[in-house]
């Protein structure tokens, strides 16, 4: 070019001889009848692959919970009705963050008022009928939030470092009776067709952020994109809530 230094990528040339790699998900892996992917679900990982250029094949496959060989469907018992606070009530703040769609933020103050807000506002949603999606960023917390929903509210642990077959066992759990579904950030992919409400809980850690591994994705914005989409509410648990939180 004239003796001038050009620095550039080509990405083609030409058009190939053979097809092209798929641009859509439902083009590149087999949707099973019995999984019920649902239409967010699924743009949500191509939007995952298009913005961190992952071939749609890899996100699918970090992202999709492998089928068993044989495949066991585990009942769940539906809402029993029972309210986790005293005289079936519940806190007047949390009908009026559900009822808000968009964001909201709540700042707790301790581990235990974190935890009766989780249960608070998981309760509230499933009574309504709903699923209701609670995402934290640490494994070691799942079993915690489990534990302090389980005795009214009928709770599915989701986690991809499940062993073969129990993470597809859990997403088939998703797709019966309103639930609350506990995850980690890889549950942030997860829009059943009955979700009513987002809860991030532990929202400025940054391990909601999949930084060091394919498919490159962070929980906060797949959320924040699903919430909009579906016009559900979003629940920011934070003691710190991050500046990008407040800001409109």
């Amino acid at each position: 070019f004239r003796g001038r230094k050009i620095w550039g990528v080509i990405f083609r040339l030409s058009e190939p001889s053979g097809s092209t790699p798929p641009s859509r998900i439902r083009e590149s892996i087999e949707i099973r009848g019995d999984a019920a992917w649902t239409d967010q679900e699924l743009r949500s990982m191509e939007q995952i692959s298009v913005l961190f250029r992952h071939s749609i094949a890899t996100t699918a496959r970090m992202i999709l919970p492998q089928i068993p060989t044989r495949l066991h469907i585990q009942k769940i018992a539906p809402f029993s009705g029972k309210s986790p606070t005293p005289n079936g009530s519940h806190p007047a703040w949390t009908s009026r963050a559900l009822k808000h769609k968009g964001d909201t933020i709540v700042i707790p103050h301790s581990h235990t008022q974190r935890l009766d807000a989780i249960r608070d506002l998981a309760a509230r949603v499933v009574r309504d009928g709903k699923t209701v999606l609670i995402i934290t960023p640490h494994r070691s917390w799942l079993g915690k939030i489990q534990e302090a929903l389980t005795p009214t509210i009928p709770t599915v642990i989701f986690d991809l470092s499940l062993a073969t077959g129990a993470a597809w066992r859990a997403f088939i759990a998703t797709r019966q009776v309103p639930i609350a579904i506990v995850g980690t950030r890889a549950a942030a992919f997860l829009a059943p067709p009955d979700i009513g409400a987002i809860i991030i809980d532990e929202a400025h850690d940054d391990d909601l952020k999949s930084w060091d591994a394919s498919p490159r994705y962070d929980a906060r914005i797949l959320t924040a994109a699903t919430s909009r989409t579906l016009h559900i509410p979003r629940i920011l648990l934070s003691p710190a809530p991050r500046v990008v939180d407040w800001t409109p």
